[in-house]
């Protein structure tokens, strides 16, 4: 009985050496997975050297400005008068959610500016317009539209819209305006009435008027899907 214990521990050792051998290791804990990478239709960062691949400008524009960065050490400053610059195509899509750090210097003082279009190749489906004397935001859906408080100058804004095509007059459009990277849990603006039917597969940053502002934008993401809280 003695020689047989013997002979299970020696063939159980060599065992041990053998699996050893294999590479093969057993590890007691939590397994771990790592999460997938986001991907979005659109995600600018404004992070490279000049116009990023596949964007459009018109006129002049810094996309490395690192005077007031917004995220990182770059953000986009479009200063020239009715200066714009279109992103990248994407496939349309009924519902389009478009996120954008935004700041400027100046309130306009006669001359109402858009920032922010959302369109189906060259047709406006809807916008934001900072409005002139007053600061407030609004939100256009076609010809319906709806309004924020004052937003401050020199102040970052982290802005969500979500856009959803009608048929008529029943197109909506959520506007959730902050001052941090949370999404609030309700919007600023909210439009139930839009008049726009498109399919968006492009969006716009833009200044529109002939006053001297610096519209600045950082962290540009589009999607199909809601976009929640995003990355500080």
């Amino acid at each position: 009985m003695k020689k047989q214990l013997l002979l299970l521990a020696a063939l159980l050792c060599f065992a041990s050496l053998a699996w050893a051998n294999f590479g093969y290791q057993i590890v007691e804990g939590p397994v771990v997975v790592a999460a997938p990478a986001t991907s979005y239709l659109v995600e600018e960062n404004a992070e490279g050297t000049g116009t990023p691949s596949g964007w459009a400008d018109t006129g002049t524009h810094d996309w490395d400005y690192t005077t007031t960065a917004l995220r990182g050490s770059q953000s986009l400053s479009i200063t020239e008068n009715y200066g714009t610059t279109t992103s990248p195509t994407f496939s349309a899509t009924a519902n389009v959610n478009a996120f954008i750090r935004f700041r400027t210097d100046s309130i306009p003082a006669s001359s109402s500016a858009t920032f922010l279009q959302i369109r189906d190749g060259s047709t406006v489906l809807c916008y934001l317009r900072l409005i002139a004397g007053t600061g407030v935001i609004r939100g256009y859906h076609g010809t319906a539209y709806g309004a924020s408080s004052a937003i401050s100058v020199d102040t970052t804004y982290y802005i969500w819209a979500e856009y959803a095509s009608g048929s008529g007059a029943d197109g909506t459009l959520d506007v959730y305006i902050d001052t941090d990277n949370t999404k609030p849990a309700s919007p600023s603006i909210s439009v139930t009435t839009g008049t726009t039917s498109g399919d968006p597969d492009n969006i716009k940053l833009l200044k529109d008027n002939g006053e001297a502002h610096n519209f600045i934008f950082d962290q540009i993401i589009v999607d199909d899907a809601t976009i929640g809280d995003v990355d500080a």
